[in-house]
């Protein structure tokens, strides 16, 4: 695992997010790849991540269907312990990492709440897509926050 780590150190975290996308919508499978970037991120942490690929990266695995639990509990207790970097989620952002979470079926009731707070403290619904909207409703219908 060392020489893995080593290896993927020199990826920025848009480079880790992007060597997961040709996995996403093709039948070729690459659980390996998935499982050693996951903890790698894991180890080296999630203070370089934007929001564009924090959502991007639990999306890329809840779509390719690769259970990390660790990852996603990682995720979330980010996210939660640093609130206040939700502002700067774009709503497509926001729906999209909710999205994840349900699809992936990692429910964490702090995490939904803390979107939740954020969703209701922007100005306007007008500033989310319907897809987003869409995305978001069906997020919490299924991860039982309702």
């Amino acid at each position: 695992m060392n020489a893995n780590r080593n290896q993927v150190r020199t990826y920025s975290p848009q480079d880790l997010v992007h060597a997961l996308s040709p996995y996403v919508n093709t039948e070729v499978r690459n659980d390996k790849k998935f499982q050693t970037i996951g903890d790698f991120i894991l180890f080296d942490g999630f203070d370089d991540f934007c929001p564009i690929e924090l959502s991007g990266l639990v999306w890329s695995y809840a779509k390719y269907g690769f259970k990390h639990p660790s990852l996603f509990n990682g995720v979330a207790n980010y996210i939660v312990a640093n609130n206040q970097r939700l502002d700067d989620f774009e709503t497509r952002h926001l729906s999209v990492l909710v999205w994840a979470f349900a699809k992936a079926d990692r429910r964490n009731r702090a995490l939904f709440e803390v979107v939740a707070t954020n969703i209701c403290q922007r100005l306007s619904l007008e500033r989310f897509s319907p897809q987003s909207l869409s995305n978001i409703l069906w997020a919490y219908s299924t991860n039982s926050y309702f």
